[in-house]
């Protein structure tokens, strides 16, 4: 679907193109094409196996902020010592082993009291997740905390916290928003997201199309910071755009 979206805006000339991908790797042929008829193209959140150009830009994800946000948050929330078990692992995405990387380097230099319980790979469903969250927490050593690389498998730790009568409460951090996890912070059932800041992410792809059109522009990629959510500011003026 997403595939034929881009062709109907190739054949058509459009002005610029902000192309968030599904399938990298399914759309490289039309986006050279896209590229080749001067067709300005801005690539947010996933990158392709495309190098920059003139007119094929990137805005992503600062996924290493995005750590060194998520391991701050749980070096605070545990005064600093304590373990922490890490879901939802992707060794194919590189997006997410840098996220992992940047989170246990911080937790490293900034919080060496806190160590890491176990890591846990990535689930083909939110199921599949509870299930290997289920097994987490019915082990002797319970963490005191899970980050969750993602969407899905914050889905599943929730279900299996809430399934299970645990002797502490765990500090759960996703590093994924969906509206399920936002739900969830609300209630309380998550500590905190990690959020990627999608609205500058659309605003800065608009302005390089701009730029682009009137030849003002230089190759690069660009880095947009996540934004630490919480109960106590989900609901502020300055998240609005992020959150809806």
């Amino acid at each position: 679907g997403q595939l034929d979206l881009l062709d109907e805006a190739v054949s058509r000339r459009s002005a610029g193109i902000i192309l968030a991908p599904n399938h990298p790797l399914a759309l490289m042929t039309t986006v050279r094409k896209a590229v080749l008829l001067g067709i300005p193209t801005v690539v947010i959140s996933s990158p392709l196996p495309l190098a920059a150009s003139n007119r094929l830009f990137y805005v992503l994800n600062d996924e290493e902020e995005e750590g060194k946000i998520a391991a701050r948050r749980i070096g605070l929330r545990l005064n600093g010592k304590g373990s922490v078990a890490i879901l939802g692992l992707n060794s194919d995405n590189n997006d997410l082993l840098s996220r992992m990387r940047s989170f246990e380097t911080t937790l490293t230099l900034e919080f060496p009291h806190i160590m890491i319980h176990s890591r846990h790979l990535e689930s083909s469903s939110e199921a599949q997740a509870e299930q290997i969250a289920h097994g987490l927490l019915a082990g002797e050593r319970i963490p005191d905390a899970i980050v969750a690389l993602t969407a899905t498998a914050t889905t599943g730790a929730v279900r299996a916290i809430e399934d299970d009568s645990l002797r502490k409460r765990i500090v759960l951090v996703s590093c994924d928003q969906n509206y399920e996890s936002l739900y969830s912070l609300s209630l309380g059932k998550v500590d905190s997201i990690v959020a990627e800041n999608t609205f500058a992410m659309g605003y800065q792809a608009a302005q390089l199309i701009l730029a682009a059109k009137s030849g003002s522009l230089e190759t690069g990629t660009y880095y947009v910071k996540p934004v630490l959510v919480t109960r106590d500011n989900m609901y502020s003026p300055q998240l609005f755009h992020i959150l809806t």
